[in-house]
Formats: C-alpha cells, structure tokens, sequence
C-alpha cells in the first residue's frame, strides 16, 4: 500500500473515532447515540476533508497528512504531518518537512524543517531549521532557531538561535542565546550570551556577555561582561 493512501486511512480512522467519541460523550442520557447511517455520513465527510488530493504532484487537503513519496508541492488547511520535496504551505500545522525547497505555515508548527527557507507567523515551536536559507519567525517562542543564512525573530524568545552563515536578529524579545557568524543583533532586548564573529550588536537592553572576533557595540544598552579578541570590558556601553 502507498504511504500516503495508509497516512489517509490512519488519519481518517483517527479522526471520525475521536469525534465520534467526543459527540456521545457531550450527548444527555436520554438521547440516543448517533444511528448507522448517520455515523456513515460522518465518517464520509471525514474521509473527504482528510484527502490528500494528487494534482501533478500537487498535494491539496484540508485536514488531511502528507509524506514526501510523489510530492512535489503541499498545502492544507491543517496538517499533524506535512512533509513535500519542493514547498510545504499549511495555515496550522504541528510537523512541517520540505526536502529542498520551503516550509511555511501561518500557526504553528511545534517542528519545523526546509530544504531552503523556513517561515512561521506564529508559533510555539521545538525547532525551526532552515538547513541551506533563512529560518524567519514573525511572533513566537523557539526552543531553537537555526539558519544557514538569516535566522530572523520580529518578537518573541529565541532560546537559542543561530546562523551559521549570515546575520541572527531579533527585533523584540528575550534572547538567552544568540550566535551568529557574520553579525548578531538585537534591536530591543534583555540577551543571555551574544555571539558574532565580525559584529555583534545590542541597540537597547542588557546583555549579560558579548562576545565578537571584530567588534562589540551597544547602543542603549548596557553589557555586563563583554570581550572583544582577547579584551575584556565590564559594564560596557556604546
């Protein structure tokens, strides 16, 4: 059996047993369960809103999960598994893959993983990893971030983010951990550790250690202990 057609049985068996469950258990006493057929309607709507529909390779669901074999591109409404070779797109999702290309997704997910770029508006996640581009979070909490260019948070806590190529930046947030290989920077923020091989940069805050091989700048912000080569500053400012 394709994988895809078993995720689709799965999710769909899973799906209509939990409503099903969830609909007599809010039902009175007094009233029956659901009869056959209308358990069977529901599980037909069920079935359609879980299918992962194949269109040149173009997976389109609403509900549905998706795995990689013979998936160019993915979108869906919501989806616990999404994973695409080329673009993975879901307005709610919990695991997002894309092999090569980009991964985005409005709310959520928990993990996220691109080829290329990762994207998320709003989450709550374990990791964001944009192996070979920019891993960009709009508002959120990352339990890590990592990017091989930009790893970007417009607001939110970044417990730990990284570019491993380019710039780390977080506009507004807390930042226990930010390293980045060109510039590490933070606009608005209270920093743990700032690391930035040629710069790195706390516009206004406090930073408890900033560390660069280059150059170390505070604008209205305060560093408690920063080291600049083999240099170290205590209460460092400008």
């Amino acid at each position: 059996m394709p994988t895809n057609v078993l995720i689709w049985v799965i999710t769909t068996g899973i799906y209509f047993l939990g409503y099903q469950t969830s609909r007599n258990l809010r039902k009175r006493l007094d009233k029956p369960f659901d009869s056959v057929s209308t358990a069977f309607k529901h599980l037909a709507i069920t079935t359609l809103l879980c299918l992962p529909l194949n269109i040149n390779g173009n997976v389109f669901t609403v509900l549905g999960n998706v795995h990689s074999d013979g998936v160019k591109n993915a979108f869906s409404v919501f989806s616990i598994y999404q994973n695409a070779q080329n673009f993975s797109f879901s307005l709610v999702s919990i695991f997002q893959f894309s092999n090569k290309g980009d991964a985005t997704s409005v709310l959520g997910p928990v993990y996220q993983e691109a080829g290329e770029n990762a994207v998320s508006v709003v989450t709550i996640s374990l990791r964001q990893n944009a192996k070979n581009g920019d891993a960009s979070t709009m508002y959120g909490v990352l339990l890590k971030q990592e990017a091989k260019n930009i790893a970007f948070m417009m607001a939110g806590v970044p417990f730990m983010q990284e570019s491993k190529g380019e710039f780390a930046i977080v506009t507004l947030g807390i930042v226990p951990y930010q390293i980045a290989r060109e510039k590490a920077v933070v606009i608005l923020g209270l920093v743990g550790y700032q690391y930035g091989l040629k710069e790195a940069y706390n516009s206004v805050g406090l930073s408890l250690w900033q560390e660069s091989e280059n150059l170390a700048l505070n604008g209205l912000a305060l560093a408690l202990n920063q080291r600049v080569k083999s240099e170290n500053r205590a209460f460092a400012v400008w």
